[in-house]
């Protein structure tokens, strides 16, 4: 029984030096939906032209999507650090929900002039600046790494947190700073002085942000596709 295409009604066919080709249904997919198209099938003579359309559709696309990704990230940056971190478990008059815990970790090396300065600080009873800037970086990177875990989560603000100090390989000069809390949901911002502005735009901006993502996550399964064999066996 013959078949044809069901977009330009062509014969499919394979012979011995001539063919036309089905196309793939992931390819049909793709095509019908970075283009116009809206056809069950395509075949080797019909498939070319709408093909080179919806990849060109689809890198504009993606590429305007990364794009607004990072204007996005760039907002979130500048109001990330609106987010409390607090170690109080029940802060007075704060009304919200529990989200779930937040951790972060960070591993820094000492460096070998560091340890040649905290070996003489440490003879003369004086206090390593450079062990304390290296501290100091570490503790503000882990802040950063659970205001954006508690974003990620819907949350606005960390109670409970908690730090601890140890050395990573023992004699390898590498300080670990290790960082937790409980991500929460604040719902009296107003009442509590903070910036309610920012504190919507955080959240407006997070949720611009997840809808980005998961549009781009969409696009990244027709990756594979192009350039791979459009054509059913």
């Amino acid at each position: 029984m013959k078949k044809y295409c069901q977009n330009c009604n062509s014969e499919i066919y394979k012979g011995t030096f001539n063919s036309v080709g089905e196309i793939k249904p992931v390819f049909v997919e793709f095509i019908n939906l970075f283009t116009q198209n809206s056809s069950l099938g395509y075949c080797a003579r019909c498939f070319p032209e709408p093909y080179k359309n919806a990849q060109k559709n689809y890198e504009e696309e993606r590429n305007k999507l990364n794009d607004e990704n990072y204007k996005i990230i760039k907002s979130l940056e500048s109001l990330i650090i609106e987010i409390p971190i607090i170690t109080l478990h029940n802060p007075l008059n704060w009304e919200y929900d529990i989200i779930g815990i937040v951790t972060a970790q960070t591993v820094t090396g000492t460096g070998f002039i560091s340890e040649i300065s905290s070996n003489w600080t440490d003879f003369f009873g004086l206090e390593s600046n450079a062990f304390n800037k290296k501290i100091k970086d570490s503790e503000v990177l882990c802040e950063n790494k659970l205001r954006v875990e508690t974003v990620k989560k819907g949350g606005n603000a960390i109670i409970g947190t908690d730090i601890d100090y140890s050395e990573a390989g023992a004699g390898k000069g590498m300080l670990m700073v290790c960082m937790s809390g409980t991500a929460i949901k604040l719902k009296n911002v107003g009442d509590l002085k903070f910036d309610v502005e920012k504190f919507n735009s955080l959240e407006n901006c997070t949720q611009i942000q997840k809808e980005i993502m998961e549009k781009l996550e969409n696009f990244n399964k027709y990756k594979s596709i192009i350039g791979s064999d459009p054509f059913l066996n």
